[in-house]
């Protein structure tokens, strides 16, 4: 009686990342084989994990892998590895002329350069503002688009393999910028009709505007409150806050009372006034000078030293005294042509002289 052919077992690396038992490379067992098979156990070097096998074009992922043997047949084992890739970042910012500047970026997950297929799994927001870093992107190609105001949309592609990037996006610069407008009641938000000087149209709060860089006069109107003047300068690709403020409870207002060089006065420093509250205030100069004006936020108000104030509306006020060196007497005038006041004044203490000696003799 014959002998059955041996059965052969060949164990091949599809790519690198571990070890096998038996090891790779061809093996033959003799009839009768190993009951049930033989099994083949895959150790994966640090980095790497077991990604599955093939057994003679059947994908098995369970480990080991049994390979129950028939006479006189070949198997061939194909062992695939996977590396174990930490999760990557990308570190996003955006610049004009030199200054950071806030854009928005928006990152999706690819299958290859440049193809969308949806959104991977990342912990974080899939669109943002900058600057803003993008974390635990997994394995695989990422596609990124950075916006900034009416400009071209930036974008741009990344493969992640363990990997963090920073990517610096630049737009062109502009001559505008942009003014967020709040308004509040009693630290509440309320929605406030906006006006601004020489800008057509009228807004409510909340609302962002783009405006060319400059300063603007902003009225804010809201219910029977008093109406509230603001100016609010716009920088070029910045954005400025301007928030008003309207209370149902009586807030005091600061009176700032200071003085210029050569004086004083009687209320120096901050004096807090409610609505239709007043103070009178005293400027003092020094010796040599004399008083000059008051400012009331800048605007020449008064011209004498004693200055009554009135808060007649909800805003903050700086009054300031101004003094000047004081101007001395003018001089004598000179004498007539050909007279000397030194010889007039002879005759004058001889008469003075004259009346003291009668006074005294009278007594």
């Amino acid at each position: 009686m014959s002998t059955p052919p041996d059965a052969i077992v060949v164990i091949v690396p599809a790519n690198i990342g571990g070890n096998t038992d038996p090891p790779y490379g061809q093996h033959n067992y003799p009839w009768p084989p190993p009951y049930p098979g033989v099994y083949v156990t895959a150790t994966p070097l640090p980095g790497y994990e077991l990604d599955h096998f093939d057994v003679n074009g059947v994908t098995h992922t369970e480990n080991p892998v049994l390979v129950q043997l028939t006479a006189g047949m070949t198997y061939v084992v194909h062992v695939y590895w996977q590396e174990i890739l930490s999760p990557g970042s990308i570190e996003v910012h955006a610049w004009v002329g030199g200054q950071e500047v806030t854009a928005n970026a928006e990152i999706t997950k690819g299958i290859i350069a440049g193809e969308v297929a949806g959104v991977g799994s990342l912990d974080g927001n899939y669109s943002h503002d900058t600057p803003w870093t993008f974390t635990n992107l997994s394995n695989g190609y990422w596609f990124l688009e950075v916006r900034y105001q009416d400009q071209p949309v930036q974008t741009k592609g990344f493969d992640i393999s363990n990997n963090s990037f920073r990517e610096d996006f630049y737009f062109a610069p502009s001559n505008e910028g942009t003014l967020t407008i709040l308004a509040y009641l009693d630290n509440g938000d309320v929605g406030a009709a906006i006006t601004i000087d020489g800008v057509p149209g009228s807004w409510t709060t909340g609302v962002v505007l783009t405006l060319e860089a400059g300063t603007y006069t902003v009225h804010a109107h809201f219910l029977e409150y008093p109406d509230i003047t603001e100016t609010a300068t716009v920088y070029a690709n910045q954005n400025m806050d301007l928030s008003f403020y309207w209370y149902t409870v009586p807030v005091p207002c600061m009176l700032t009372v200071t003085a210029g060089n050569g004086g004083d006065t009687d209320a120096n420093g901050t004096n807090y006034l409610y609505q239709g509250d007043s103070i009178t205030v005293t400027a003092t100069p020094r010796q040599g000078f004399e008083f000059d004006y008051w400012t009331l936020d800048g605007v020449n108000v008064d011209g004498s030293s004693t200055y009554l104030f009135v808060q007649v509306d909800q805003q903050n006020h700086v009054l300031e005294a101004a003094f000047k060196t004081e101007t001395p007497p003018p001089p004598p005038p000179p004498p007539p042509d050909g007279f000397d006041w030194a010889w007039l004044a002879v005759p004058f203490a001889i008469a003075g002289a004259c009346a003291a000696a009668y006074y005294l003799w009278q007594r």
